[in-house]
């Protein structure tokens, strides 16, 4: 049986550092609860988000605070311009999971869900 998806916008919640222009600076996020990204679950607390990409191509996200530091697999969404910037969160069996990040302006999105 399939669990059932909750998607939260936390867009009120969600700072950007500075204003963007390619490529894409460092985000802020302000995560509201605990959150598991990738096979880490990190508290709840305000992270640093930054986008890396490999000499291979692969895209990724430094995501980091004052305690943690880790390497997170992204996939590149192309679509239209965002109109704010703003993360969601899925939640799945009582755990919540970061989703996707798309940053005012910008055409270009994050999915960090792995499909």
């Amino acid at each position: 049986m399939k669990s059932a998806f909750k998607l939260i916008l936390a867009g009120g919640i969600l700072a950007a550092s500075a204003m963007f222009a390619a490529p894409l600076n460092e985000v802020t996020v302000n995560v509201p609860h605990e959150v598991t990204v990738g096979s880490t679950v990190l508290p709840a607390g305000e992270y640093a988000m930054l986008p890396y990409e490999s000499s291979n191509g692969a895209e990724f996200f430094i995501v980091r605070s004052n305690n943690t530091s880790l390497v997170v697999p992204v996939q590149k969404v192309e679509g239209e311009t965002a109109t704010k910037t703003a993360v969601t969160f899925s939640e799945n069996g009582g755990a919540w999971h970061l989703g996707h990040l798309s940053v005012e302006g910008e055409t270009t999105s994050y999915d960090f869900s792995g499909k």
